[in-house]
């Protein structure tokens, strides 16, 4: 094993000093080749994206369309079968029921979502005593890894003794089959979509809220207007830029599932997702021609739905009031007397109906196997069995896991978020020939889904050697960080003076000095919330591990897992070991919101005023 963390360090440092040494040389180049100064300079700092784009966009989507024409099993060289697999997919069953449940789901689970993170911010916009505990209690369940959700769900929704039926019995509805009655997938799959709703698009929402002046509501009531006119004349038009953007973010997420589905067993194809058929399709069966072709129908569908969203978004996305926005003391809620205890009590009811699912799991894992199916639900058992961890724990090499999953995240948040501040610092802070294009087409990255791109990257790494290392999970983050950072750094950035880099720049400091010395220090507070959301990202990931890592000893806690669930579980499911593995799962990304929850809000409310 450290044989493969000191091969993957070497190679991370090898890469990352020839990309420090190709931008040095891109900056001579162009100076010679007679650029501006801002010219050379910007185009050397966002060099690590162009690379990035040439590789793992550009020559990644050709490739996959070329392969969309071909039947190819990896094992032998590509044969061109022109539109063959078109034709095929149109005719597959299964493509149909998967597109079927995929629409539906992303359907559901977006407008539910948009409304749960909207009623949540307008929950939370009251101004009253702790409420700043309540605004990190129900942003708390957004952070707990995908993985630990399924899992946690999958429990919950288990038909005899899991907590949500035993309520349901409880108060003499009848408790439906979930995840075993193809009729209630779906819907199961919605509701579990919902944990974490109030995560990070209600902390945008609020910021915005926050931001709306109160002189807007006073002077609307006193033209005589109640409570929902001005929630539908002000709050909505204010609110509708973010409200747009979550839907498009919605949209593209919700559309690739992956995660979720691969945790939960379904009856049938009742919970087949179009990206678990890409993967199975494609590695499990070996038809990459055919997976490649699902691939950009996906990209094609998609990028219709986002061009419907634009055209649409002008009957009722408005930009019109943006100068009375992010106003000193704006509060949008001044509840007073009874009403003010009444809304209170909501965010109490909130607060706890968001927590519900994470103490089922901590309950759950503290459990002996005879009370895990006691009819109704007990939510506390004694004594309390701590015993469960180790022994879960020591089922398999989670401890090498961890150490796994620490190295990966650790290289790759460490990539990520220097990347991003270069490139947002060379697009925010140089005017060269291009650069509006070039930022505009690194936005529009977030429309192409993983999806199209998946095969060919594999296909680059696997060229490459790499597959069965940690390579391919950390050395593509040196190559252009991720679209949504710099963007995030950008917007931080735009509004800083340029003072300090100008007197830097007279004291003789280079361009790279002035950036090390001088932004990185202003940039803190963004780099911190950036390193948080990539640490989420890569604890999390279960996707990339899945494609490259084929050897237990290199497996991180998303592969543990599901090996565990696939392998431990037997007939008398251990599901009190299970939650212990999944509590122990989401405890690093918990603990690191709560230590830096105060920059995550800080930073949504500048983010708010520029989505």
């Amino acid at each position: 094993m450290v044989e493969a963390y000191l091969a993957t360090l070497w190679r991370f440092a090898c890469l990352a000093a020839a990309v420090g040494l190709g931008m040095a040389l891109a900056y001579r180049l162009l100076r010679r080749l007679g650029a501006r100064e801002a010219t050379a300079t910007g185009y050397a700092f966002i060099l690590p994206w162009l690379i990035g784009l040439a590789v793992f966009w550009f020559f990644a989507m050709g490739f996959a369309l070329y392969l969309s024409f071909t039947r190819y099993s990896v094992l032998a060289p590509p044969q061109w079968v022109g539109l063959e697999n078109y034709r095929r997919l149109l005719h597959d069953p299964a493509v149909r029921d998967a597109a079927w449940n995929t629409l539906s789901f992303a359907v559901w689970s977006v407008a539910l979502g948009i409304v749960a993170s909207l009623a949540a911010a307008m929950l939370l916009s009251l101004e009253a005593r702790f409420m700043g505990l309540w605004r990190a209690i129900y942003y708390v369940p957004s952070v707990i890894p995908a993985v630990s959700t399924a899992l946690l769900w999958r429990w919950i929704f288990v038909p005899e003794g899991g907590l949500l039926n035993g309520f349901l019995a409880w108060v003499g509805l009848p408790p439906p089959g979930w995840f075993s009655d193809p009729d209630w997938v779906i819907p199961a799959f919605v509701i579990m979509s919902l944990q974490g709703a109030a995560g990070n698009n209600m902390v945008i929402v609020l910021a915005r809220l926050k931001g709306i002046d109160a002189q807007l509501y006073e002077a609307a009531a006193l033209d005589g207007a109640g409570p929902w006119r001005r929630f539908g004349h002000i709050t909505l038009p204010q609110l509708s830029p973010v409200l747009f953007f979550q839907l498009v973010m919605g949209i593209i997420g919700s559309l690739q599932l992956f995660t979720q589905p691969m945790f939960v067993q379904t009856p049938g194809r009742s919970g087949l997702f179009y990206a678990p058929y890409i993967y199975r399709t494609g590695w499990h069966e070996l038809r990459m021609g055919y997976a490649s072709a699902l691939s950009w129908v996906m990209f094609l569908v998609l990028a219709g739905l986002t061009l419907l969203v634009f055209r649409g978004a002008r009957w009722w996305v408005s930009y019109e009031q943006a100068d009375v926005l992010m106003q000193p003391g704006a509060a949008v809620t001044q509840a007073r007397g009874a009403r003010r205890w009444a809304w209170y009590a909501l965010v109490i009811a909130g607060g706890v109906l968001s927590l519900a699912p994470i103490l089922w799991m901590v309950s759950t894992s503290l459990k002996s196997p005879e009370d895990l199916f006691a009819m109704p639900p007990e939510l506390v058992s004694w004594p309390l069995r701590w015993e469960n961890y180790v022994l879960a724990w020591t089922s398999l090499p989670f401890t090498r896991f961890v150490f796994n999953t620490l190295f990966i995240t650790g290289l790759a948040v460490l990539a990520q978020t220097l990347v991003s501040a270069m490139v947002a610092y060379g697009f925010s802070r140089f005017d060269f020939p291009g650069r509006r294009l070039l930022y505009g087409l690194m936005l529009s990255t977030l429309l192409v889904p993983g999806m199209v791109t998946m095969i060919p990257v594999f296909l680059i790494w696997r060229w490459a050697g790499l597959v069965g290392t940690f390579d391919p999970l950390v050395l593509g983050s040196l190559l252009g960080g991720q679209a949504l950072f710099v963007f995030m750094a950008h917007q931080f950035l735009k509004p800083l003076p340029r003072e300090l880099e100008e007197a830097a720049r007279l004291d003789g400091a280079s361009h790279a000095q002035v950036f090390f010395r001088v932004i990185v220090p202003l940039m803190g507070p963004v780099l911190m919330v950036i390193a948080l959301i990539a640490f989420q990202s890569h604890w999390n990931d279960f996707l990339g591990p899945l494609l490259y890592l084929n050897r237990m000893e290199l497996y991180t806690m998303t592969l543990g897992l599901h090996f565990f669930q696939g392998s431990l579980m037997g007939e008398a499911p251990k599901w009190h070991w299970m939650m212990a593995l999944t509590c122990l799962m989401a405890v690093p990304t918990v603990v690191i919101f709560l230590l830096t929850q105060r920059s995550i809000f800080a930073q949504a409310r500048r983010g708010g005023a520029g989505v």
